[in-house]
């Protein structure tokens, strides 16, 4: 949840003049729909910046190619290989565990997966137990893979968080140097070392607290996006 601290010192930087965009690893089909509808961002850069929308359009987006979508779905089902896909609008899961998540699409053949997905696309797979050997080196012939404890997540070649952002800037007119990111997920070292003013959360791993020059600001339950947003004078 956003929290109201967060919320309220969104607004006032907003107010302010600044603008505010969501950098998720999500695809945006799994954004939190009253972070939408509730609060007014001025963009959302998703699916690990697969997708990058400013301004109410869509200026870059970069989903999973249908050939390579082929290849991987092909492995999964003869391996039996349980994986989540994030669209726009679309949720999907191969579920070979018997746990796929509440309101989640359950697809059990190829056929059936792109009978689901429809005219929209994938922008973002997730892993949810370890990668690793075969499948790992699978994924990453064909895509940008970030693992982490449990799992992974992975998209496009060609995209990452940091590219999104960039792209988001420069579509605003905003420069480099005058740009802040806020992390606590190793998938987020890209756009914490490519703004001007990397914040990192009390919650994130260790290795980001080491990016040169960053703000430590609490974690975001405890408020820590108001906390950074007004020692940085933005709120």
């Amino acid at each position: 949840t956003m929290g109201d601290a967060n919320a309220a010192a969104i607004t006032r930087a907003r107010n302010n003049g600044h603008k505010i965009l969501i950098n998720t690893g999500r695809g945006y089909a799994c954004i939190p729909r009253q972070l939408v509808e509730d609060y007014r961002f001025d963009g959302y850069v998703t699916a690990l910046g697969a997708s990058v929308e400013v301004d109410g359009k869509m200026i870059y987006n970069n989903p999973v190619p249908k050939e390579k979508l082929d290849a991987l779905l092909d492995y999964l089902f003869a391996n039996q290989k349980p994986c989540r896909f994030q669209g726009h609008r679309s949720t999907l899961c191969i579920d070979f565990l018997g746990k796929a998540p509440v309101g989640w699409t359950k697809v059990d053949s190829k056929e059936a997966f792109f009978a689901a997905l429809g005219d929209d696309y994938v922008s973002k797979v997730t892993i949810d137990y370890d990668l690793e050997g075969d499948y790992l080196a699978f994924l990453q012939s064909m895509l940008n893979v970030y693992v982490h404890h449990g799992g992974g997540e992975a998209c496009n070649a060609g995209n990452d968080k940091a590219t999104g952002m960039m792209l988001a800037l420069d579509a605003l007119g905003i420069p480099r140097e005058r740009s802040v990111a806020m992390g606590d997920s190793t998938n987020d070292a890209e756009i914490l070392r490519a703004v001007g003013v990397p914040v990192v959360m009390e919650n994130a791993p260790e290795i980001l607290k080491q990016i040169d020059g960053c703000f430590v600001t609490d974690t975001c339950e405890n408020d820590g996006v108001a906390k950074a947003l007004c020692a940085l004078g933005l709120a």
